[in-house]
């Protein structure tokens, strides 16, 4: 067993036959170069996040790769004004004859599939409005208790 109080160096190479926990909030490398052997890098493994991913820092911009958990999509671009990549589905729960999903997918129109859990049926709703890039308002004729699917 090793420990250390304070800092402490290691000068040379080191090997480690078995495995390494490291405890703390920041781990920080100076390596040039990292490799991982593994086919699957692991982030926030075990943790309570609903999200993470990748940042990369440069000399005048930074750009993100993340995982958004909530709304279970990608999103990449500048930090801070990430887009989501590829497919996105957003599912909300209603009940009513008007409901208003917001669905982050940057789509004025959206493919909307409403979905009656009572008879286990797709409807097909009276109107579906635009209200931006992110909003709409699925519109029934009848009182409707559902799921709202909403997807690119």
């Amino acid at each position: 067993m090793l420990q250390a109080c304070g800092n402490s160096a290691v000068t040379g190479s080191l090997t480690i036959t078995g495995d390494l926990t490291v405890d703390g909030c920041v781990y920080f490398t100076s390596a040039d170069e990292v490799q991982i052997q593994d086919d699957i890098l692991q982030i926030n493994y075990g943790g309570s996040s609903s999200g993470g991913g990748i940042s990369v820092t440069g000399t005048n911009s930074t750009g993100s790769l993340l995982w958004d958990g909530v709304n279970q999509v990608w999103k990449a671009g500048v930090l801070g004004n990430e887009q989501i990549i590829g497919g996105g589905t957003y599912k909300a729960s209603i009940s009513g004859t008007s409901a208003s999903v917001t669905h982050n997918l940057n789509e004025s129109y959206p493919s909307v599939t409403c979905w009656d859990t009572a008879t286990s049926q797709i409807v097909i709703p009276e109107s579906v409005t635009s209200n931006s890039a992110n909003q709409i308002t699925v519109t029934f004729c009848e009182s409707f208790t559902g799921t709202v699917v909403v997807q690119r």
